[in-house]
């Protein structure tokens, strides 16, 4: 696709300071600087990632986020799919302790195991 098109001035802005120039704040900005000093203090003050693994969200941090975006994704490309099939849109995602189902019954010519495909394993 094209992108996001609304604007979200929390993740970075252009602010003016009072001395007339500009500066850029917002968490994106502060997710930078917090990530670049986790980097220097394991790079040249010899500290471990777990030492800095609480300043910044790790890999495992962003993976639920991940799988969840992963999910809604392929329910929309699939019913996309379907609608333009004139199927309508029945593909949903079922989120539960064992982790992201993609249900899809345009599949059920096919078994089980295809309407009811496991996206993710792991508590949601």
């Amino acid at each position: 696709g094209g992108g996001c098109r609304t604007s979200n001035n929390h993740f970075t802005r252009d602010v003016l300071r009072a001395d007339g120039t500009r500066a850029y704040i917002g968490y994106g900005v502060d997710s930078l600087t917090v990530g670049l000093a986790a980097i220097c203090r394991v790079k040249f003050a010899g500290e471990s990632r777990a030492a800095v693994a609480d300043m910044y969200p790790t890999a495992e941090d962003a993976r639920i986020t991940c799988a969840i975006v992963d999910a809604a994704a392929k329910v929309r490309d699939l019913n996309f799919k379907y609608l333009q099939e004139g199927k309508g849109a029945p593909v949903t995602a079922r989120f539960g302790q064992d982790g992201i189902t993609l249900i899809d019954p345009c599949r059920a010519a096919e078994g089980p195991d295809m309407v009811f495909q496991r996206i993710y394993k792991g508590a949601i």
